[in-house]
């Protein structure tokens, strides 16, 4: 009979160090291969019973290295599965105090001293080449990016990126103030998603490492005491009555009512999660508008090059009287309803931009692209109704043609408002307060 665990299996705590060494290059970094695993690595082991993260740190690069060390600051944290259960390892680092001579022991059969570049290259560990690079005095580039990249990356990504490593040294503090003999597992999850978000962030994924982020931020809800458990209640309390309403409002005023007595950690995460989904939603349609916007500005850029084009390669008499047949005049007619529609919706998202219930569909790129053909559309369809006498401005010359085909663009609205209302979110008209009699 097979029975289920009714529980994770607790967090193996470990620990171990960047050892840094003076040399007249600048600073070297201990690696070590282990010679089970046939990596190479920072030296670090399990921490033992009754021992600090500091004291393990300092046994295991002595057990490693052979080498004496003094802690000087906090590295970092990184997690990993070993198989049969979670692990987290702190990091410290350290000033060589004592060096041993280079010998094979138990575990590690070769020992190098490397330069912080070389040894990001020699790692065999992605989270360890972070670190390494984090603590190092002159990161490590990437390759792979430059200031271009980086000067038309969204600014969600500067944000982001700024944010990530703050986060990450605040909870390797954290975790280092709880204590390895402590339940980990919230340190554990914490670290888990602080690592998607970064791998998330480095895919350009920014949607995805955002909602890692959070996620992050809420496992570490986990390690707050009963007094910062208060305090993290109660701004939340206050930033839902500022930011939230309708369900969501409900929802975190019921979860963090003081009056039902201490807050649970499983509210806190509620009331959080709560808040960040509707960010989340927010942020989602701002990408949106902005990727729309993205679109249209193309559009419009585009048919004012062309119409350049046509003026100075193909010139229209503006003053002469339109032919219907004049392949020139309908080419301008179409560029002209491009124009118009596309800056027709500039201007209405600029006007809804604040407007959080814009149906998605109408933000879709699929209707972004839409709107500007359909106001080259109408433009034409108008020149044809003038041609045919169905529709009679007196006489225009070519110059009306084209003003009457810009402003045909501006039609554009009526799609968007017709999606709005299939949508479901068109606004309710205000009801029409009754006469009084005698008034």
């Amino acid at each position: 009979m097979t029975v289920a665990l009714t529980h994770a299996p607790a967090v193996v705590p470990g620990a171990g160090g960047l050892v840094w060494r003076d040399s007249p290059e600048g600073g070297r970094l201990a690696v070590v291969h282990r010679l089970a695993y046939g990596d190479w690595t920072l030296p670090k082991g399990k921490v033992e019973a009754h021992e600090t993260w500091r004291e393990a740190a300092v046994r295991e690069v002595h057990e490693e290295t052979g080498c004496t060390a003094i802690p000087t600051s906090l590295g970092g944290v990184s997690c990993h599965h070993t198989g049969t259960a979670p692990k987290i390892v702190m990091f410290w680092n350290m000033r060589l105090e004592h060096e041993a001579p280079v010998m094979a022991r138990d575990e590690v059969d070769a020992i190098e001293w490397l330069l912080p570049a070389d040894a990001v290259s020699r790692l065999t560990h992605p989270q360890e080449k972070l670190m390494v690079t984090r603590n190092m005095a002159g990161p490590v580039g990437d390759p792979t990016r430059n200031w271009l990249t980086e000067l038309w990356r969204d600014q969600g990504f500067r944000r982001l990126r700024g944010t990530l490593a703050p986060f990450r040294l605040e909870l390797a503090q954290r975790i280092a103030d709880a204590g390895p003999q402590s339940d980990l597992g919230w340190a554990y999850a914490a670290i888990s998603h602080l690592d998607d978000a970064q791998r998330f962030y480095e895919a350009d994924e920014l949607d995805a490492a955002w909602r890692s982020f959070h996620a992050a931020h809420r496992a570490q809800l986990g390690g707050l005491d009963d007094a910062e458990r208060m305090l993290v209640a109660e701004a939340l309390r206050l930033e839902s009555d500022a930011k939230l309403s309708g369900w969501r409002k409900k929802a975190v005023t019921r979860a963090l009512d003081a009056d039902r007595g201490a807050v649970t950690i499983a509210e806190l995460r509620h009331a959080a999660l709560l808040r960040d989904e509707r960010a989340g939603n927010d942020y989602h349609q701002m990408q949106l508008l902005k990727d729309h916007l993205k679109v249209l500005l193309a559009v419009l850029f585009g048919s004012v090059l062309a119409v350049g084009a046509l003026a100075a390669w193909f010139p229209l008499e503006l003053d002469a009287a339109p032919q219907v047949l004049d392949g020139r005049l309908f080419l301008a007619v179409a560029l002209f309803g491009l124009m118009g529609a596309s800056f027709s919706a500039i201007l209405s998202l600029a006007q809804t931009s604040g407007h959080r219930r814009i149906p998605e569909v109408v933000q879709h790129s699929f209707v972004a692209t839409m709107r500007p053909i359909l106001g080259a559309a109408t433009a034409l369809a108008a020149l044809v109704l003038l041609r045919g006498g169905l529709l009679n401005l007196g006489d225009l010359r070519v110059g009306g043609v084209l003003a009457i085909a810009f402003a045909a663009g501006f039609t554009e609205r009526l799609v968007v408002r017709a999606i709005t209302v299939v949508a479901g979110d068109e606004p309710a008209a205000a009801p029409v307060p009754a006469k009084k009699n005698g008034n």
